[in-house]
């Protein structure tokens, strides 16, 4: 079901991967892409909905799990955890461990008020600049908030 969207998800890929060439700088690449993401799940709410919260009802046999170098968003978000905390600026740490908190809460942030939409929630896009602070500072060393 998942592969109607391969076309559109390997666009949205480039456009990852183009966003993050552009910034050289690991934090500024970090918060870049935790913001394009929020925008691609908000402005292609279809696409989002399709590929990244469908349920796999348990009548379905599990998929042979991917290794998550296979996809650009959570690869580029790995690398530029390995930069930065080369340089010191990003914590230290499972570089896989951050990628994954970081990933889990730029899509809460979607999935929450969708999933949960009986709920006085706030919108993604209300909550898309306070969820790109609060997981940005989670990261960054304490020598680079400074």
């Amino acid at each position: 079901m998942q592969s109607l969207w391969t076309g559109r998800v390997a666009e949205q890929e480039d456009a990852f991967r183009t966003l993050a060439a552009q910034q050289l700088d690991p934090l500024e690449r970090l918060k870049a892409l935790l913001e394009a993401y929020l925008e691609f799940g908000i402005a292609q709410d279809d696409l989002y909905r399709g590929t990244l919260m469908f349920v796999r009802p348990t009548a379905l046999e599990t998929p042979e799990k991917q290794p998550l170098s296979d996809f650009a968003f959570p690869s580029l978000l790995t690398d530029a955890i390995q930069q930065g905390q080369a340089t010191g600026q990003i914590t230290g740490g499972d570089a896989a461990v951050l990628t994954q908190l970081l990933w889990s809460g730029i899509h809460g942030a979607l999935a929450l008020p969708i999933n949960l939409d009986r709920l006085d929630l706030k919108s993604a896009a209300e909550m898309a600049a306070p969820m790109v602070d609060a997981l940005m500072r989670i990261v960054q060393s304490s020598a680079d908030r400074n």
